[in-house]
Parts: C-alpha cells; structure tokens; sequence
C-alpha cells in the first residue's frame, strides 16, 4: 500500500494533486499573517486596521462554503476547484499592490472566499461514492464556525483564570 501511496496513479493521484491544490488555496488565504506587521508599517495602517483586515479574511468562508458546496454538487470537484485557483490569483494580486486600507479590505474578502477551498480538498480526497448530501454541505460549511466558538470559549477560560490570578497577587 505504501508503495502505491506514492505512485502518481489512480486515486493517488487525485489525492497528491487534491493535497497540492488545498496547500495553494491555504497559503493564499493565510499570506496575511506573517506580513502583517510589514503590511501595517508600509501602509501606515493602524492596529485597529490591520485588525479589521485580519477579520476580513474570515468574512465570507463560511457563506462560500456553502456555495461551493452546491457548485461541488452541480459541477463536480475537478471544475469547481480549478476555478477557485484561477479566481484566487486575482484578490492575491490585488492583495500584493493594495495602496491604502480600503483595497486591503476589498482584496481580503474576496481572499476570504478562497477558504472554500477547505471544502473541496475534504470531498476530492475522501468522497469516493459522488453523491450529494445536505448534510455533507452543512458540516462542512458549519465546521469553521464550531472551530471558532471552541477558540473562543477556550480564550474566555484561559481570560478567567488570568483574572483569577491576578486576583490572588493583589
């Protein structure tokens, strides 16, 4: 099996090719984080700004998944995803020669959409059957929303307890 797994052939290949594809999406959706404070200091930004943009990123992932979702259903993984990679050049661009705050936002919530991408790599890679599934598009259309509200929950915890802390040192 092992042998096979890295064979270029058959279902490997879609999963290598699958894998490859979700990297691409990944980086460009997250280029933002490690250039923010280059991003912020070139632009003149102000933390409240350069907050606002790290939020755009997230904006429109979770409504796009459910539209990918539907066009994964209509279209089928191998178109849907090829036009997420050529739609992501644009925002990328857009994103790399932005000049002030407001193309920085613009470009980010399109950038936002290719969080989609998520979607296609989990059904390409594992959905071998081809079906359609409500279900399939609503959990992993909901899935970044649960991963956030656990984030959150576990900041407000970890909030407690520094509150706690401090508490005791004073």
């Amino acid at each position: 099996m092992l042998g096979e797994l890295w064979s270029f052939q058959g279902r490997y290949k879609t999963l290598h090719l699958t894998w490859f594809a979700f990297f691409l999406t990944f980086v460009v959706w997250f280029n933002l984080a490690p250039l923010a404070t280059t991003v912020k200091a070139d632009l003149g930004l102000t933390l409240g700004q350069i907050r606002t943009v790290a939020i755009c990123n997230v904006a429109l992932t979770i409504p796009a998944r459910v539209l990918i979702g539907m066009l994964l259903d209509k279209y089928g993984p191998r178109l849907t995803y090829s036009s997420l990679l050529v739609f992501s050049v644009i925002p990328c661009l857009m994103f790399a020669s932005a000049q002030d705050f407001n193309q920085l936002v613009v470009a980010r919530l399109l950038l936002s959409i290719v969080g989609a991408g998520f979607v296609e790599g989990r059904v390409v890679a594992w959905d071998e059957t081809n079906h359609s599934s409500l279900t399939l598009k609503v959990v992993l259309g909901c899935r970044t929303a649960l991963v956030c509200a656990v984030v959150l929950i576990c900041q407000l915890m970890l909030l407690a307890q520094f509150l706690v802390i401090i508490s005791w040192l004073q």
